[in-house]
């Protein structure tokens, strides 16, 4: 199909208005070369097509005005949004150039204890399992002593012991993963993520910056104070890093009903945040509540398959919910 036909489509499945669908996107990392132990993570030739074909066949826009306009009816055709989450160095370094060349606006969310640890709970299992031996011992999260296979093949294992320790208690969840990647590097953990002083770079590229809480727990498992405080001191630190409070804000993890529920999409709203975006893949229409907007990701989806993926989803969105 020609990028005609299939802009022309895309548009006919998404039209604007009151009846527009808004679909946000989401990203974590763009590589600057594909990395085996993050197969689902595009690298920069990808996200640059990706970026491309968005620029041509969608209308794209900031989330917060995305946001509004959808709630007043007023959305283009084919609506897009463009978002990152937690706050990697290469969203500046590697993601700004391609969105500027095309000149795409994006939110960016970070949490606190990333940019001032310089690394995340996650990452330090990868990193973990990247400089592993053939042998892991992995009794700490229950799977015991693991034969690793070579470097390229190793990614399920990340899988396992992320899944193994995701939904322990904060502290239990990060002294697992530092015990884990002290036993078997002999180095400091790398810095992945933003510093202050990139951070406030980023902003000042007109990216919006959003809150992800301070420590990226899984609200739901909190009681409600330290769920508020969670929230509303992560928006407090991030007004003084980059000069303005933030309105945009992404759950971690981000499941309805598992992950957050009503009373944390409350709390967002009286911490200051115009909207909230959740990970239920779908579109948001004119009555979605703007503190648990949808959000879809083809972070691992060939450039040529794009414009038909989101086509697709504008076109599912309106059988499932219109």
């Amino acid at each position: 199909m020609s990028a005609f036909l299939s802009r022309k489509l895309l548009r006919l499945a998404a039209p604007g208005g009151k009846h527009a669908r808004l679909m946000v996107l989401t990203y974590h990392r763009v590589l600057e070369r594909p990395d085996p132990l993050l197969p689902s993570e595009p690298d920069i030739e990808r996200f640059a097509a990706h970026m491309a074909i968005l620029a041509t066949h969608c209308s794209v826009l900031p989330l917060p005005e995305a946001a509004r306009r959808l709630r007043e009816g007023t959305l283009p055709p084919a609506a897009v949004c463009i978002t990152f989450d937690d706050g990697y160095r290469n969203n500046l370094d590697v993601a700004v150039p391609a969105l500027q060349r095309h000149g795409l606006p994006a939110t960016v969310f970070v949490m606190q204890n990333a940019i001032e640890a310089g690394i995340m709970w996650n990452d330090l299992v990868i990193e973990a399992v990247r400089r592993a031996p053939a042998t892991m011992d992995l009794s700490t999260v229950g799977l015991g002593n693991v034969a690793l296979p070579p470097l390229a093949e190793r990614a399920p294992y990340v899988s396992r012991v992320l899944e193994a320790l995701k939904y322990r208690p904060l502290h239990e969840r990060w002294s697992g993963a530092l015990e884990l990647y002290r036993r078997i590097a002999a180095a400091a953990p790398p810095r992945l993520m933003l510093d202050e002083g990139e951070l406030h770079r980023l902003a000042e590229a007109g990216i919006d910056v959003g809150g992800h809480t301070v420590n990226h727990p899984i609200l739901a498992k909190l009681p409600e104070d330290e769920a508020r405080r969670e929230i509303a001191d992560g928006a407090d630190w991030l007004a003084r890093v980059v000069g303005r409070r933030p309105v945009s804000f992404a759950y971690p993890n981000g499941r309805p009903g598992r992950d957050f529920n009503t009373s944390h999409m409350r709390i967002a709203c009286e911490a200051g945040f115009e909207l909230a975006v959740s990970t239920e893949w779908s579109c948001a229409m004119r009555n979605s509540d703007p503190f648990a907007l949808p959000r879809v990701s083809f972070c691992d989806s060939p450039a040529s398959r794009l414009p038909w993926r989101i086509t697709r989803s504008y076109m599912a969105s309106y059988r499932r919910r219109g």
